[in-house]
């Protein structure tokens, strides 16, 4: 069996989650198949939403990064489903009593895609009232 690393790759070629880093005018093209330009697979990013980011890795967004990517909303499970309804219904609802809006976007709601290099590492807030968490074991006798 033989192993083909493609070093090239053609931007159609791309996943939904992947893009060119840096943008195509800095990024130097290798040449150009039937017309379309070809860059190098070293230049391709993989990306994530905020949330894939946060459960996979513990990583959270840098505060004011702007998305590299712009993709459709996918629902992955039933209550995400209802979740973007939702949403979807209280926009309409917004623009129907608000009069406001006039966008064509037909209800099409949009989530960023980010790279690691925009993102930190999680760090929590320090828990400070212990005794909840006593409550919650139920050691409610127990005092610091």
């Amino acid at each position: 069996m033989f192993l083909f690393v493609f070093s090239y790759v053609l931007s159609r070629h791309l996943k939904q989650n992947e893009t060119i880093y840096p943008p195509p005018p800095t990024t130097p093209e290798l040449g150009k198949f039937r017309g379309e330009p070809v860059y190098p697979r070293s230049s391709v990013l993989s990306l994530k939403t905020a949330e894939n980011w946060m459960r996979s890795e513990g990583q959270k967004i840098k505060m004011g990064e702007p998305p590299l990517k712009m993709v459709r909303v996918r629902a992955g499970t039933v209550n995400k489903q209802r979740e973007i309804e939702l949403v979807k219904q209280a926009v309409s609802d917004n623009r129907r009593d608000g009069g406001g809006g006039g966008g064509g976007d037909d209800g099409v709601m949009m989530q960023g895609l980010y790279a690691r290099s925009e993102t930190e590492v999680y760090v929590p807030d320090p828990i400070i009232d212990v005794s909840c968490f006593f409550w919650f074991l139920g050691l409610n006798g127990l005092s610091l």
